[in-house]
């Protein structure tokens, strides 16, 4: 979506920023976090017309985690393209294009439409991104914008190949009917398709919206009446379907938005794949008509709730969710429709005016409205367990997939208990690694048993233990939570019974294992 596309929110903590965000945030509810479950919980962030740094991508990431959902979207191509591959040479129709000489074109297509003092993320600050997300357990759904919504990519498109490639002058769309455009789009488009396929990701939205809406603004149905006048709406249709297949071909699973699917209810120009996830924001305005939420999904699309009522768009203050509003979110209720099963829910922060923010004010701006809009969404029980067995260690948390536990040596004796085993434990889910705070049962040999036992974590300094004191033992096996993962212990202590006895009088005790005794005239 382009200035029509609303607005989202941006992140809560700044790993690293300044104490003001933090305190910020910490005064933030969360809600709980469901990684495994197939409802997709979105916050998505418009980091192409603008640019964000690393370490403020992974700042909206520990927000949008905290608040609740299950997965970030990145828009890196959107208007500007501001993430860049290490090896981006390109082959179109027989010519190969050099890396760095696409990297140029496309940092001058980026300069031209906003010029920061940073302007594209390297591949080696993208890798960091999405190792981060893993670790968080966060899903990162890559957002790649064409046919329009592409200004930078059309620009390098141009000036490469020598070849008009926008549809009828516009700064932002490719002519789908013209043959170089589509080729060079698509072999972009692919690198990053590859790339992401690598990294794990399980999503990867095309865009797909707004077609040349710059140049056809006042145009019955826009862009997308202007090609159906021309009999042209067939040509998007069969571009958007290779791309879906590209998508699936990576072992992803195509997203769109939705006003150029069956644009008008028109479904005579060809199918459209059914494989992609619609975002649905929009049921259209004055003359521009998208099919309704209703009519696609009888079509047989999953719909995402990407209600454009609730964006916020940096600098358009009328266009900006607030709080009080985000709150009364209904994941049911679409634009013009009513959805009964959607398969999720996005909050989109848009950046139609890349400098009227800075990346503190954002934060600052949007934190409880993205908190909020991520409290009405369904707080789905999806802890699962995981055993290994070779150790017969159980581990209970959200989303889990997989456990690995090595019985492993910490010394003796640790906080002044005797140790009764230690355990290395990497727990994954789908999104990657799992860290954060689980249940965790352990067997417990038969020795043990008659002393007081407690779980829990070796902290990095190799000595200090966090215990849960409500550890219990039942049918032989250990219960207690870990805080979060890395080395568990289990320790022993001797247990004690205090007695009160009447002076002169006899009273008979039992008592499991060593007996030690002082006594207190008390």
């Amino acid at each position: 979506m382009i200035q029509e596309e609303k607005p989202l929110k941006a992140g809560k903590k700044l790993l690293a920023l300044l104490l003001t965000v933090c305190m910020l945030l910490c005064m933030l509810p969360t809600v709980a976090f469901a990684s495994g479950s197939d409802y997709l919980k979105i916050a998505m962030l418009d980091s192409g017309r603008k640019y964000f740094s690393a370490d403020w991508v992974k700042a909206f990431l520990y927000e949008a985690k905290a608040d609740g959902y299950t997965h970030v979207m990145l828009a890196v191509g959107n208007d500007g393209m501001r993430f860049l591959l290490d090896d981006m040479s390109l082959t179109v129709n027989g010519t190969t294009y050099e890396s760095d000489a696409v990297k140029s074109a496309i940092h001058a297509g980026n300069e031209a439409y906003y010029n920061f003092a940073v302007d594209e993320l390297t591949q080696s600050e993208m890798d960091a991104v999405l190792a981060y997300a893993k670790e968080k357990g966060m899903g990162v759904i890559p957002m790649l914008n064409t046919p329009g919504h592409m200004d930078a990519i059309l620009a390098a498109a141009t000036s490469l190949t020598g070849t008009n490639c926008a549809y009828s002058g516009s700064a932002r769309t490719i002519d789908v009917t013209n043959s170089t455009a589509v080729a060079f789009t698509q072999a972009f488009v692919q690198k990053y398709v590859d790339y992401f396929a690598s990294k794990g990701c399980k999503y990867f939205n095309m865009g797909a919206d707004e077609y040349a809406n710059d140049k056809y603004l006042n145009y019955t149905g826009m862009g997308f009446g202007k090609l159906l006048d021309d009999g042209n709406y067939g040509d998007y249709i069969t571009y958007i379907n290779t791309l879906a297949n590209m998508i699936d071909a990576a072992g992803m699973t195509p997203m769109a938005f939705n006003d150029g699917i069956y644009y008008g209810k028109n479904d005579g120009y060809g199918t459209v794949s059914d494989k992609i996830v619609v975002c649905y924001w929009s049921s259209g305005w004055g003359t521009y008509s998208p099919a309704s939420a209703s009519y696609l999904k009888e079509k047989g699309f999953k719909l995402v709730n990407t209600h454009g009522d609730y964006y916020w768009v940096l600098g358009k203050p009328d266009a900006q969710c607030s709080a009080s509003k985000a709150k009364d979110f209904d994941i049911k209720s679409f634009p013009g429709s009513t959805i009964n099963d959607p398969s999720g829910a996005m909050f989109c922060i848009w950046a139609d005016f890349p400098g009227a923010e800075t990346e503190a004010s954002v934060i600052s701006k949007t934190a409880d409205t993205i908190a909020a809009f991520g409290a009405t969404l369904p707080k789905i029980d999806d802890n699962k367990t995981v055993s290994d067995k070779t150790t017969g260690v159980s581990v209970t948390a959200p989303g889990l997939t997989g456990i690995k536990a090595e019985q492993t040596k910490v010394g003796e004796e640790l906080d002044g208990k005797k140790v009764a085993g230690a355990w290395n434990i990497e727990l994954t889910t789908e999104n990657g690694s799992y860290t954060d705070s689980a249940t965790v049962s352990i067997p417990v040999g038969e020795e043990w048993l008659s002393y007081k036992l407690t779980g829990g974590v070796l902290e990095s300094d190799g000595t200090t233990v966090t215990s849960d004191p409500n550890s219990k033992v039942e049918n032989g096996v250990l219960t207690f939570t870990a805080k979060h993962f890395s080395t568990v212990v289990v320790l022993a202590e001797e247990k004690q019974k205090e007695i009160t006895v009447t002076v002169g009088g006899t009273e008979p005790i039992t008592v499991d294992g060593e007996v030690s005794s002082a006594y207190t005239d008390d």
